[in-house]
């Protein structure tokens, strides 16, 4: 008839506020700048066929002329003694470039290192086959502008840890 007492006790070890999981859990809050960032490689003007052709100067007539415009727009990549299809297979292939970069202003500024003492039928004849070389001058802003994945203040780690405030009931190390 004995009661057994051995449960009837409370269980205190599971009493009291946890403060381990209370307060905003900072670590996940903010903006998260890394995906913010502008893609600037298909940013920009496409010089590939803007810029005046000087490929039509010279004796060559205006028919001539007109359909090296037509195929190649602007085509500075029929320098030299590349032929007008090979020119074009250029063109083609450094459109791919221009297309994962953006503004590839590697090819822009004038070439006038051709210039100089030649006469004005050699010269015509010059800018004829090399029109405006924009290839070696100018700013690559495709590598440039500012990488803003990396920038910003990551506040994922920032803020008060709450999981270890509260009154310290522990003894002062003094006593």
């Amino acid at each position: 008839m004995n009661t057994d007492h051995g449960k009837m006790e409370t269980d205190h070890g599971k009493m009291g506020t946890d403060h381990g999981k209370m307060g905003t859990d900072h670590r996940k809050m903010g903006t998260d700048h890394r995906n913010m960032n502008t893609d600037h490689r298909k940013m920009g003007t496409d010089h590939r066929k803007m810029g005046t052709d000087h490929g039509k100067m010279g004796d060559r007539s205006s028919k001539d002329g007109g359909q090296i415009m037509e195929r190649l727009g602007t085509d500075h990549g029929k320098m030299g003694d590349r032929s007008s299809k090979d020119g074009g297979q250029i063109i083609e292939r450094w459109g791919h470039i221009m297309e994962r970069w953006g503004t590839d202003h590697r090819k822009m500024g004038t070439d006038h290192g051709k210039m100089g003492d030649r006469s004005w039928k050699d010269g015509g004849q010059i800018m004829e086959r090399w029109g405006t070389d924009h290839r070696k001058m100018g700013t690559d802003h495709g590598k440039m502008g500012t990488d803003h994945r990396k920038m910003g203040t990551d506040h994922r780690k920032m803020g008060t840890d709450h999981g270890k405030m509260g009154t310290d009931l522990s003894l002062p190390s003094g006593s």
